[in-house]
């Protein structure tokens, strides 16, 4: 078990493997407005870290845990963890009224591409951009960004600056254009 705690600001994320697993508020409980004793966060690290009992188990002794979202899927393995990363750039996609939810099309059909397949979406100023990644998950290259502009263009595929814009009247037009430039960039980069 790879072990990772967090401190952002005075939130401390317990995670494994890379994977923020649940927020300890250790200066804002939910419960509570006092501050958390600083051996209850000794306990709870103790007991999480040394003890090994499971975050469900720490979540229902202490109210000062929260759970995140991605939990239960980093439960199921590598497989749920990509199905977590799916539905959160869909999510995150949508919350854009811009879009007008253009990007769950746009999403759907990069993921049901064999030739897009190996590139790491992201989302990056409400648009779906595709790059690489190092073995330790650190951005490398970036591909093309995906995202509807309006009603005139539609669909825009560009390169992250933004500086290079391709326009399409469908969502399969213009990852069907990514398809077509994937093998040059792959080649570019030795990928």
């Amino acid at each position: 078990m790879s072990v990772l705690i967090t401190l952002f600001k005075t939130d401390i994320f317990l995670s494994e493997s890379q994977v923020h697993l649940c927020s300890f508020a250790s200066n804002r409980p939910k419960t509570s407005p006092e501050p958390i004793p600083v051996d209850k966060i000794r306990a709870i690290f103790t007991q999480w870290l040394v003890e090994q009992i499971k975050v469900e188990t720490l979540q229902s002794t202490y109210d000062e845990i929260e759970v995140l979202a991605i939990y239960p899927y980093y439960l199921q393995g590598e497989e749920g963890l990509r199905e977590y990363k799916w539905k959160d750039l869909e999510n995150r996609l949508n919350q854009d009224a811009r879009q007008q939810n253009r990007g769950s099309e746009v999403l759907r059909l990069i993921r049901a591409s064999e030739k897009l397949e190996g590139l790491v979406p992201y989302v990056s100023m409400s648009r779906l951009c595709l790059g690489t990644e190092d073995e330790n998950g650190y951005p490398l290259f970036d591909f093309y960004c995906f995202y509807y502009y309006n009603e005139e263009y539609k669909y825009v595929v560009s390169n992250y600056d933004n500086t290079e814009k391709h326009y399409f009247d469908t969502a399969k037009e213009a990852v069907a254009f990514a398809e077509e430039r994937i093998d040059k960039f792959k080649k570019e980069h030795n990928l």
